[in-house]
């Protein structure tokens, strides 16, 4: 039976801690802990305990019914409890002061249901789903756990502020097949663990966020959606997974892209992640309730992102491939894993090449290109970069399948710094779900112009001009656009051709001569 009074229910139950010391304990040479675990059943049953002492936060693993010899002290046990005949799961925590050979017990039988319901309730539900946690309070990164259908999960009150709670709540209600499915994640914790935890939430008080997964630039056509929490305490890290009911019924995870979901979240800070076998982006938001959000993955066109040359130890020169092919939206290559290529590296000075690598992402070859600069001049470094996966073919008619940076600069071996070089970075607006232009329309290009921080100084560098040019014929023949600066950015505008794809092209030029290039070969398609 569904609430629709919003409450929140945390009365204050103690329960007894059941710890006993044999007889002479107090001198015993050790100091042992032995948890019991009891099933729903009243079964004593074999389960992993997780033990945090108190005083130094120490944690220990052991096993329920087994004795497990610690240093003097008062520890919190933490225990996750399967019952079989049920398939239900029950978690619960314990304080214990160990001293001599003492016990304790958690009992399943104790355990309360949450009652967790949404106002108004999904229309269709197709999936419901709770995770459980209770956590040490003096280290909330030790908890037990449970996820599993509403009416399997139980939990056991304590109210000693030893303990956190924490849950999160899941709906998925499929809309218009499987184009715009709708999930609802709602969170809670208090301190302590409540002796029956009920609430009913307005569907008002979450903020949507719809989460769209664009075609064309990933290796994989599937893909997952995760949502983390980023909150301190309990609720650190917990999330949810998208999930629906597909058309025969059966509990679907991987979503065919090009795909969208709205999910209504709780308010708080998120990680929202959508993951390939080869591909994977996340981005974080802060959310108000009631605020409408939107996220986009895999935008065209993929390029260089987050690394340039720098000059570092006696001399040498080093350049790392691990990011040239990057979605526009990623603030670092630690957020993207869309980096499946094989890159060949010309470094040249005077038009005499120094040195010519082939590197790439994989356990064949490592992803750094090096070399030792002879003397102080200017030198060029072209970084030819190509899809590539050692066990997959490259998807036909993928986007960005080739990148190439060339990077012009004056660099002094006797100097570690990031040489006067810029990292650009292109975003194709006003595109499709599958990335597409329409024929004969206009697209604007924003282009960004950085000098990210790195571990070495960067020499100084002010840009001077910065010039844009499209092809249409896969860099054969090029046409300069319309660039207009707004900003910290350009905006290039690009008159679209009837079919097929455009290449993009951006240069910018700094005021002592340097020059970084980038050119995307198929950034987007046309329609």
């Amino acid at each position: 039976m569904r609430r629709t009074l919003a409450t929140l229910t945390a009365t204050a139950v103690l329960l007894p801690v059941a710890v006993t010391a044999a007889p002479g304990a107090a001198s015993a040479a050790t100091n042992t802990l032995t948890v019991t675990a009891i099933d729903r059943n009243g079964a004593a049953v074999a389960t992993r305990v997780s033990v945090v002492n108190l005083s130094t936060r120490a944690t220990y693993t052991l096993t329920s019914g087994k004795a497990r010899t610690l240093p003097r002290g008062t520890y919190v046990a933490l225990a996750s409890i399967h019952t079989p005949t049920d398939d239900s799961v029950t978690v619960g925590g314990r304080t214990a002061k160990v001293t001599g050979a003492s016990t304790t017990v958690i009992d399943a039988r104790k355990g309360r249901p949450l009652n967790v319901t949404l106002n108004p309730a999904p229309h269709r539900m197709s999936h419901a789903d709770t995770t459980v946690r209770i956590c040490a309070s003096v280290r909330p990164s030790t908890y037990v756990s449970a996820a599993h259908d509403p009416e399997r999960v139980y939990v056991v009150p304590n109210s000693s502020r030893n303990f956190q709670f924490a849950h999160l709540s899941y709906w998925s209600e499929p809309k218009n097949g499987a184009t715009n499915d709708v999930g609802y994640v709602v969170t809670g914790t208090t301190q302590g663990v409540p002796a029956g935890y009920s609430r009913t939430v307005e569907r008002s008080s979450l903020a949507p966020v719809t989460l769209t997964a664009r075609s064309g630039t990933a290796f994989s056509s599937e893909h997952n959606y995760f949502m983390d929490s980023t909150a301190s305490g309990c609720l650190r890290d917990m999330g949810a997974t998208a999930m629906s009911l597909d058309e025969s019924h059966r509990l679907q995870y991987n979503w065919k892209t090009p795909h969208r979901f709205t999910a209504h979240v709780s308010p708080g800070t998120w990680n929202f992640k959508v993951i390939g076998d080869d591909s994977y982006q996340d981005r974080t938001l802060t959310l108000q309730g009631g605020k409408n959000y939107g996220l986009t993955f895999f935008r065209a066109a993929y390029g260089p992102n987050t690394f340039l040359p720098t000059v570092s130890g006696f001399g040498r020169l080093s350049f790392t491939t691990m990011a040239m092919l990057d979605n526009p939206d990623s603030t670092s290559a630690e957020g993207s894993y869309e980096t499946n290529s094989r890159t060949v590296v010309t470094l040249s000075r005077g038009g005499k090449i120094l040195k010519k690598q082939t590197r790439d992402n994989f356990a064949k070859r490592d992803p750094e290109f090096s070399h030792t600069l002879p003397a102080a001049g200017w030198y060029g470094l072209t970084a030819d970069a190509r899809r590539y996966h050692p066990e997959k073919t490259v998807p036909a008619g993928i986007l960005s399948p080739r990148v190439v940076a060339k990077y012009r600069f004056y660099a002094d071996p006797r100097k570690n710094q990031a040489p006067p070089a810029h990292l650009i970075r292109i975003a194709a607006g006003g595109l499709d779900i599958q990335n597409r232009a329409e024929a004969e329309s206009t697209t604007n290009l924003v282009i960004k112009v950085q000098r990210p921080k790195q571990a070495e100084p960067r020499a100084k560098s002010t840009v001077r001009t910065v010039t844009a040019q499209v092809s249409y014929d896969n860099g054969k023949t090029w046409k300069k656009t319309t660039l207009k600066k707004s900003g910290s950015k350009w905006v290039a505008t690009v008159k679209n051709p009837g079919s097929g794809y455009v290449t993009v092209r951006a240069k910018a030029v700094d005021t002592k001569g340097n020059s970084s290039e980038v050119t995307i070969y198929r950034a987007y398609r046309i329609r």
